[in-house]
């Protein structure tokens, strides 16, 4: 049987965590005659019940991610005979000398160094892109947008490089209602609002949407509700909580919540601003179409390429076009109405079956390739 080690240790986190929660299960239970090994916690990996699949085991394995420790507590994974190592990350095992299917989900610490201003970071991101490059038998893109840019950005490869779309889970089709204000869970829950789903990193450009929504307070009754972590973040945009601040009680944090309390959060909003400069694919908007939620988002990266002609887009660089596009959405109910339509059957079209089939399809050629030694 074919033997398959697999870094399951972002399983929990956002982006990569949805990927991984997604498609792992769905890659193990369509090859039952394989076998395959599970690095990451006894307790990460139980959370998602992938400790009872039949044909997995676990690797315990408990070093941060991006460390040192990591790539030392992988070189035990030598002694194992491995058909292929799957790295959902560019944190790819450097001693292990099976061949490396390896998922690109960005470059964005090279296109955007900027946005990184520890330079060790900076270094290690470039080093292991590099490490990718050269020692990768297949790679998984999420979008051809970052195929692309890690193809002008990194280098061109021998390893040919799958696109694979991610997908929206069934639950965000759901019927919910269209109230504005609904699922905001606050005294407040009668006023409507717009939301954004994102960190306060600044490349999610937080602080120019709210710097955007503070020019409509006296034109529209709409709060901005803000989700995702912003405390804790090295490189989080410290003016965006100013700018919240010159806005009173109509720019509100949520916070990190549940996937049941997002959903609801993005059911009942107005609409839905994503005015990121920088996405590697985009979540939110696409979740946010699957909910029926008009959404505006900038013109940037991958974002045209999984929203089409489904959103309303704006200059995420100018916040008065940010504002113009979201007041359209907001006043002009055939234009919501219209985009809420597309929007449906645009998310439509992004199946996690398909993300599986291209990983299997990957994984395929990946265990039939020689190992390193054999190159």
């Amino acid at each position: 049987a074919r033997q398959i080690a697999i870094d399951a240790r972002m399983a929990d986190a956002p982006g990569i965590g949805t990927y991984l929660r997604n498609v792992l299960p769905n890659v193990i239970a369509s090859r039952p005659s394989w076998r395959f090994t599970l690095f990451g916690t006894p307790a990460g990996i139980a959370r998602q019940g992938w400790n009872a699949l039949d044909n997995a085991v676990i690797h315990e394995l408990d070093a941060p991610i991006y460390s040192v420790r990591e790539q030392l507590a992988m070189w035990s994974a030598r002694r194992t005979h491995f058909d292929a190592f799957w790295s959902p990350h560019y944190n790819i095992p450097l001693v292990v000398g099976a061949p490396l299917l390896v998922s690109i989900h960005d470059v964005i610490h090279l296109a955007r160094p900027e946005y990184t201003t520890n330079r060790t970071k900076r270094w290690y991101s470039r080093t292991m892109y590099e490490m990718v490059r050269r020692r990768a038998t297949a790679i998984l893109t999420c979008s051809e947008f970052t195929r692309l840019e890690f193809l002008r950005l990194v280098g061109p490869t021998r390893a040919p490089i799958l696109v694979m779309p991610y997908g929206v889970d069934g639950s965000w089709f759901q019927d919910a209602p269209r109230t504005p204000g609904a699922g905001s869970g606050s005294s407040k829950s009668k006023t409507p609002y717009v939301v954004c789903v994102g960190s306060l990193k600044p490349h999610k450009n937080v602080g120019a949407l709210i710097t955007a929504f503070a020019t409509l307070l006296g034109r529209i009754p709409h709060d901005l509700m803000i989700v995702g972590r912003a405390e804790g973040l090295r490189t989080a945009d410290p003016s965006a909580f100013e700018r919240a601040a010159a806005c009173g009680d109509r720019v509100r944090f949520v916070g990190e919540i549940s996937d049941s309390a997002l959903r609801a959060l993005v059911a009942g909003a107005a609409a839905l601003a994503h005015p990121s400069l920088y996405e590697g694919f985009g979540f939110p908007p696409l979740e946010a179409m699957a909910a029926g939620c008009p959404c505006v988002v900038s013109r940037a990266a991958s974002l045209p390429e999984v929203c089409g002609d489904a959103v309303l887009y704006c200059d995420a660089t100018d916040p008065a076009d940010i504002a113009s596009q979201l007041f359209r959405v907001i006043t002009d109910q055939r234009l919501a109405a219209d985009l809420s339509k597309r929007g449906r059957a645009r998310a439509d079209t992004f199946r996690w079956s398909r993300t599986v089939e291209t990983t299997l399809d990957a994984l395929d050629y990946v265990v039939a390739a020689p190992r390193l030694s054999e190159r």
